[in-house]
C-alpha cells in the first residue's frame, strides 16, 4: 500500500520514479532431508531495479508501494513445496508459531527486526513468496488462494505445527485472510497491518485511483516481458520477479479481492487490525479524505470477528512495522497470550508473552546503559574489594564467575565458596596463624544463602530467567520491576530506574532455619570502570539492623582467576 519509505513513489522535478528491490536466484544443489527439500542459498545476485519513469498521476496510486530498505544477503532455508521452492527463515521456539506474510515487493529481510523481537517469546516464520528473493517463481495467476495454499504447503513441509498466529502486511493481510477462511482449524489468531480497503480493490469506491493502479500493473508487466526477451542473464532473472509482482497486483484487484469479499466472518478467531493514521501526500487533494476512508474500512474489518479489535497507529505511515514497531510487536504478542490462555483452559500458566518481551527490552536497555551489550556479554569474571564499615576496616574480596560461582574471602578470617549447587565455609583459626582454613559444618539450606550473594554484584537478569512485574515507585523514583529466579529458587527483585535504566535497588527475602530475612541493597555513585558503568558504593543491612553503606574500593572485570575458581 502507499508508503513513504525509499521504495514509495518519489516526486522529483515533477517526475515520479518508483523503485523496487528484488533479490536474485542462486544455483542450488538438489537434495533432501527427511523427505523435505531443504537447502541453504549459496549466493545472491543484486537485482535492485529502478523502474521506468512513470507519469506523476500513475505513481500517486502506488497503494501497493513497498516499504523497502536496503536488503542484506539472507542465510535461510529453501523448502520444496512441489512445483517450486520457497525461501523461509525460522527463529525462536514456542507456540503458537507466528507466521508473517509481507506486502507486495517486500522481502523477508525487512521483517528481520520484528522477527528477532518476537522470537524472544515464540517461534516466528518469515518467508519469500514465489519469485521473491531466493524463492523460485511459481505458477500464475498469483492470487490469494494460490498463495495461501503455497504457504500451507510450506509450513507442512517444514514441519511447523499449527495452529498459527498469522500476521499480514498490506497484500500479505489479504493472503492471510484467505488462509484463515480456507484453513480455520489451523489459525490461532490474526494481526492485519494496514490491509487494503476492500471496497476499493473491488472497484466500488475511488475508481479514479483504480485506473492508476491498472497502469502500474501494466508497467510492471512490461518490465517482466522486456527482461524475458533479453539475452542478458541478469535481465532474465529480474523478469521473473516482476512477472510475479505484476500478477499479484493484478489479482489483488481481481480474484484476491473476490476471495476476501466472500469471507462473511472469522467467528471467534482473535483478530487485531492496525491502521496507519498518516495520509500519503502522493494522493494529492484526496489524501486526507482517502486515509479517513481507509481507516474506516479497517475498523469495519475488525468487526468480522467476535473477538476483533481495531487500533489506529498514530503518526505512522503504511509501513507500520517500520514506523511503529513497538505497537506492532505488542499487539502480536497480545494475541500470542490469548492463544496460550485458550490452550491452557483460560488459566495463565506462565509469564505472558507481552511481559516476556517487556522484560527482554528492559534488560537490553540496562545493558546499553551499563556500557553496551557487547561489553556486558564479554564479562566472564569480576573481582571486587568491598569495605563494610561495621565489619572492620579491611576489605572483603568477592570474586564471581558468571553465571553462578562465587568466592568471598575476609583475609585471616574465612573463605566461602558457592559452586552453583553447594556452598562451603572455611574458617581460619586465630590460634594457628599461617595454617589453611578449616571446613565448617553447615546445613544444606545454607546453600541458598551463598546463592544470594550472586545477586548483589552483577544483575542476575543477564544470566537467569526474569519476569516483568510492572512499574513501581521507589522513594520518588519510577522503576521497572524485574523478578529473577536463580537455580536454587532464590528470587531477587531488581528495581531499574525508568530514566537511566541503571539498577537502583536489589531485594531478597531469604528463609533460614524457619526465619525469613529481608535484605536490600541500593547501588550508589556510578562511575566508569573498564568502560562499564558500575556503582562505587552500595547500601546493605548493617549488624545493628540499620542500613549501612559499603565502599567498593576496587573492581576488575575479567581479571586472571584465583586458584579457588580455577578448581571449578
Amino acid at each position: 500500500m502507499a508508503g513513504e519509505g525509499p521504495s514509495a513513489a518519489v516526486r522529483t522535478a515533477g517526475i515520479a520514479v518508483a523503485t523496487v528491490d528484488a533479490a536474485g536466484k542462486s544455483p542450488l544443489k538438489p537434495g533432501s532431508k527427511s523427505g523435505v527439500d531443504v537447502e541453504e542459498p549459496k549466493m545472491r545476485v543484486d537485482r535492485t531495479f529502478s523502474m521506468l519513469t512513470l507519469l506523476e498521476d500513475l505513481a500517486v496510486c502506488l497503494i501497493v508501494a513497498s516499504c523497502a530498505r536496503e536488503i542484506r544477503p539472507p542465510s535461510d532455508q529453501m523448502v520444496g513445496i512441489g512445483s517450486h521452492r520457497l525461501q523461509m527463515h525460522l527463529e525462536g521456539r514456542g507456540a503458537p508459531a507466528v507466521v508473517i506474510d509481507a506486502g507486495i515487493a517486500d522481502q523477508l529481510d525487512k521483517l528481520r527486526p520484528l522477527q528477532e523481537r518476537l522470537a524472544r517469546v515464540t517461534q516466528v516464520i518469515t518467508y519469500n513468496r514465489a519469485g521473491y528473493g531466493q524463492s523460485e517463481p511459481g505458477p500464475t495467476p498469483r492470487h490469494g488462494g494460490r498463495e495461501a495454499e503455497e504457504l500451507k504447503a510450506l509450513l507442512e513441509k517444514a514441519s511447523v505445527p499449527g495452529p498459527y498466529l498469522l500476521v499480514g502486511h498490506s497484500l500479505g493481510a489479504l493472503n492471510v485472510q484467505v488462509f484463515a477462511s480456507k484453513y480455520p482449524a489451523e489459525v490461532a489468531g490474526m494481526v492485519l497491518l494496514d490491509p487494503p480497503p476492500l471496497s476499493f480493490i473491488l472497484g466500488q469506491e475511488y475508481r479514479d485511483l483504480r485506473g492508476m493502479a491498472e497502469r502500474v500493473t501494466a508497467e510492471w508487466q512490461a518490465v517482466a516481458d522486456s527482461g524475458a526477451k533479453s539475452a542478458d542473464a541478469r535481465e532474465k532473472a529480474r523478469s521473473s520477479f516482476f512477472q510475479m509482482i505484476a500478477s499479484e497486483h493484478r489479482e489483488m484487484f481481481g480474484e484476491t479481492a473476490r476471495l476476501v469479499d466472500a469471507i462473511s466472518t472469522f467467528g471467534e478467531t482473535p483478530l487485531v487490525v492496525l491502521a496507519a493514521e498518516k495520509p500519503n501526500p502522493a494522493f494529492g487533494e484526496v489524501a486526507e479524505e482517502y486515509q479517513r476512508y481507509w481507516i474506516g474500512q479497517s475498523r469495519a474489518l475488525a468487526g468480522r470477528s467476535t473477538k476483533g479489535k481495531f487500533m489506529l497507529a498514530e503518526g505512522a505511515t503504511h509501513c507500520l512495522y517500520l514506523d511503529a514497531p513497538e505497537l506492532v510487536a505488542q499487539n502480536i504478542l497480545s494475541v500470542v497470550d490469548t492463544a496460550r490462555a485458550k490452550t491452557s483452559g483460560g488459566v495463565e500458566t506462565a509469564t505472558s508473552a507481552v511481559e516476556q518481551t517487556e522484560a527482554a527490552s528492559i534488560m537490553a536497555r540496562c545493558a546499553e546503559a551499563m556500557g553496551g551489550t557487547a561489553r556486558i556479554k564479554a564479562v566472564r569474571v569480576l573481582r571486587l574489594e568491598v569495605v563494610y564499615p561495621d565489619h572492620g576496616a579491611s576489605a572483603v574480596l568477592h570474586e564471581i564467575r558468571r553465571p553462578n560461582l562465587i568466592r568471598t574471602e575476609r583475609p585471616g578470617e574465612y573463605v566461602s565458596i558457592f559452586d552453583g549447587r553447594r556452598g562451603a565455609m572455611l574458617k581460619y583459626d586465630p590460634a594457628r596463624p599461617g595454617q589453611p582454613p578449616v571446613p565448617q559444618d553447615l546445613p544444606a539450606e545454607a546453600s541458598r544463602g551463598f546463592e544470594t550473594d550472586l545477586v548483589w554484584f552483577f544483575p542476575g537478569f543477564f544470566d537467569f530467567p526474569a519476569e516483568y512485574a510492572g512499574i513501581v515507585d521507589s522513594n520518588g523514583t519510577k522503576c521497572h520491576k524485574l523478578v529473577v529466579t536463580l537455580p536454587l529458587g532464590t528470587r531477587a527483585v531488581y528495581l531499574i530506574d525508568t530514566r537511566t535504566y541503571l539498577v537502583k535497588t536489589i531485594a531478597v527475602d531469604e528463609t533460614y532455619q524457619g526465619q525469613t530475612f529481608h535484605m536490600e541493597r541500593e547501588w550508589l555513585d556510578f562511575e566508569s570502570v573498564q568502560g562499564i558503568i558500575y556503582p562505587s558504593r552500595m547500601t546493605y543491612p548493617g549488624r545493628d539492623g540499620k542500613t549501612a553503606t559499603a565502599g567498593i574500593k576496587k573492581i576488575e572485570f575479567n581479571p586472571e582467576e584465583s586458584g579457588y575458581l580455577r578448581k571449578f
